[in-house]
């Protein structure tokens, strides 16, 4: 088959795999690339986006979702419990009453936060759960 005889779509979508190609990010510069490509992309708008423009910023949004999810499980575990609850927290938009909630007791909460207090077994099943992340970031 001819290049002229291709869908419009795949043209689009191999135009943009020689232009940014759709790897696994290893790097912070690759990743730099790759979220200046979705942002592009983006501000086409949904509705001016082509099929193969829609499926390449679909693989390019899951590699660029690993590589930051990989990242934050790498810095998670070199910050302190207390770090690693702020940070989650903050991500969330999480107020102190809210993460009481979660844990079953306001009070306790504060003092965690405070660092004048460190998370019981039970606190840290609540925040694993709430937060989906491994009870391992608590200890």
């Amino acid at each position: 088959m001819s290049a002229l005889a291709k869908p419009i779509c795949e043209l689009d979508y191999l135009t943009l795999v020689r232009r940014f190609p759709l790897r696994p990010i290893h790097t912070d510069a690759v990743h730099r690339g790759a979220v200046e490509m979705a942002a592009e992309l983006t501000a086409k708008g949904d509705a001016e986006l082509s099929a193969g423009e829609i499926d390449y910023l679909q693989a390019l949004a899951r590699f660029i979702d690993d590589y930051q999810k990989q990242r934050r499980n790498v810095s998670l575990q070199r910050a302190t419990p207390l770090e690693v609850l702020r940070h989650l927290m903050e991500e969330r938009e999480m107020t102190p009453a809210q993460l009481g909630d979660i844990l079953g007791s306001r009070p306790a909460a504060s003092m965690i936060l405070k660092g004048r207090r460190e998370m019981s077994k039970a606190h840290i099943r609540a925040a694993a759960t709430h937060f989906a992340v491994s009870p391992a970031v608590f200890l």
